[in-house]
């Protein structure tokens, strides 16, 4: 699922503040514009040129994190989504930014809603919960605010903390403004019920998640329905989910996984 969404907020809050508060030099401006190419090659399932975008702008420049510039910033927010989707997460982790409130509430929060997102994969889920309730929804403009609550459930979720993840599932439902959280919400509580032992509420939830008339990326939480119906026995229904994740988001990370679960023929990259 990522957090796509949480990019392109980012991405305009960069050009706001190029043309309110900081001049926009060439350096800034070339950032910038190489910041919304790796934000469209991933709005579109590119994953892969987006990290060939990023990769040459993820090295040098000031050590210090108030000293780089907020669209190098995002770049490496940024290749960090295209790196975690080809499952490459702890390289994913080692790229984002440790941003700190010196660098604004926005970045602070949206890298602290990232590295959220990762530590959940990758099972330090101590440091993910805190940093997921660190990063602030109302750092965020309000179409935005669900992917902080959304990263706040991942994370409890995998805890164990059910109804913890509930509520904040219940706390996006509040703020939802866009067709892709609407999409989103419904895989996580998908999720929810799956983790609960209620495979039927799950199956459910996911087939109005694959309904959606959003239907961009979501390799992963189609991946978990064809899982959910492999449980529930239901085998061809299964492959069918999964051939929905290698339609959908053939390069992700979720895609492979569901190539492997079809068999050598669909393995195929």
């Amino acid at each position: 699922m990522g957090l796509l969404a949480l990019v392109i907020l980012l991405t305009m809050s960069v050009l706001l503040l190029g043309q309110r508060r900081v001049p926009l030099d060439d350096e800034y401006a070339r950032l910038t514009l190489v910041n919304d190419r790796i934000n469209r090659a991933i709005s579109n399932g590119q994953y892969r040129e987006a990290l060939e975008l990023a990769t040459p702008h993820l090295k040098g420049g000031p050590s210090r994190i108030d000293e780089i510039p907020t669209p190098a910033l995002l770049i490496q927010i940024n290749a960090a989504e295209a790196l975690y989707n080809l499952g490459r997460w702890d390289e994913a982790l080692a790229v984002v930014p440790q941003a700190t409130p010196s660098n604004g509430p926005l970045i602070a929060s949206g890298s602290a809603c990232q590295r959220a997102w990762i530590l959940t994969h990758l099972g330090r889920l101590n440091d993910a919960v805190r940093l997921a309730f660190l990063a602030k929804p109302w750092d965020l403009p309000s179409k935005w605010q669900a992917e902080i609550h959304f990263a706040r459930a991942v994370a409890l979720m995998a805890r164990g903390a059910y109804a913890r993840a509930e509520k904040e599932l219940a706390n996006a439902d509040e703020v939802i403004e866009r067709p892709s959280s609407e999409r989103n919400a419904l895989f996580l509580r998908a999720r929810l019920c799956v983790a609960r032992g209620d495979l039927n509420a799950g199956d459910e939830l996911f087939r109005a998640a694959a309904s959606h008339p959003y239907q961009g990326q979501g390799g992963d939480g189609l991946l978990a329905w064809g899982d959910c119906l492999a449980k529930l026995g239901r085998d061809e229904d299964a492959h069918r989910a999964w051939e929905l994740a290698v339609q959908r988001d053939p390069q992700s990370e979720s895609a492979g996984l569901a190539r492997a679960r079809l068999g050598p023929v669909a393995a195929r990259p």
